[in-house]
């Protein structure tokens, strides 16, 4: 998986801006180095979501392998890389992202250019937002994230979503919110991916979302998320499906699915 950032400097001998752009592959060692201009090795270790829809993100900031003292933001959040808790050049933010579901990440260290470093949290699709495949209706929901859903009733009903990955090819974490006003039994979904080529065939168990003491149908409008479902080598250009395979006769209601890269 691969980001760019950028080392911006003034050249003592006029007014314009150098700007040199630099891959770094995430997990590993790299710098942007070019006569006065060299910048920090950093490193993302984990990405993941809160239940609020932000993202907590770990990694560390270091000069040829030495840790550095740096103020890191993201997205409005920010702190020091050192004189806390975490190790010196360790950082750990929760932040929201922007939003095109990006998070820029800036850092600041005495003596050195400053970085920048954008990336996508992650891709995030409506599920009623034009799926194609085998029955399927669109409903309303007051509390869904987009006031409605794409409801599977049937054993094999499908809904095929085309998806392009921002973060190219790679494994990636997926998320599917959903309600289930349920008779007890549960349903099966079945995550397919490109036809479930290299393995990637998937499932999950929904949930009954109707609370204890309520009406019944009131679990419609409750939603809850999956656990999280591995996807393995994804291209960058796929399609999702996802198919109802059992049933207690009522179906399942899909709200949305989020697409995070894996580190």
């Amino acid at each position: 998986m691969f980001y760019q950032y950028f080392c911006k400097i003034f050249n003592d001998l006029s007014t314009a801006t150098i700007l040199i752009m630099v891959t770094i592959s995430i997990n590993s060692i790299a710098h942007a180095a070019s006569n006065n201009c060299i910048t920090p090795a950093v490193t993302i270790a984990t990405i993941t979501s809160t239940p609020n829809g932000w993202f907590r993100i770990t990694g560390s900031i270091s000069l040829y392998g030495n840790p550095l003292c740096s103020l890191v933001l993201a997205n409005g959040q920010y702190m020091f890389t050192c004189g806390d808790s975490l190790p010196k050049g360790n950082f750990d933010l929760t932040v929201p992202p922007d939003d095109q579901g990006q998070i820029t990440l800036f850092g600041f260290s005495s003596g050195l250019p400053p970085f920048e470093l954008t990336f996508f949290s992650s891709l995030r699709r409506e599920a009623e937002d034009t799926p194609t495949g085998i029955g399927g209706i669109k409903l309303s929901r007051t509390n869904s994230s987009g006031g409605a859903v794409w409801h599977l009733n049937n054993i094999g009903d499908k809904a095929n979503y085309v998806i392009r990955l921002p973060d190219g090819a790679g494994n990636y974490k997926l998320l599917v919110r959903y309600s289930n006003d349920d008779t007890g039994i549960g349903d099966d979904i079945r995550v397919c991916v490109n036809n479930c080529i290299n393995n990637n065939d998937y499932s999950f168990h929904t949930q009954n979302t109707r609370s204890p003491g309520v009406n019944l149908g009131d679990g419609w409008d409750l939603f809850v998320n999956t656990p999280v479902i591995h996807l393995k080598n994804l291209p960058a250009d796929s399609v999702v499906t996802f198919e109802l395979v059992s049933t207690d006769g009522f179906g399942v209601d899909l709200d949305l699915f989020s697409l995070a890269p894996e580190f």
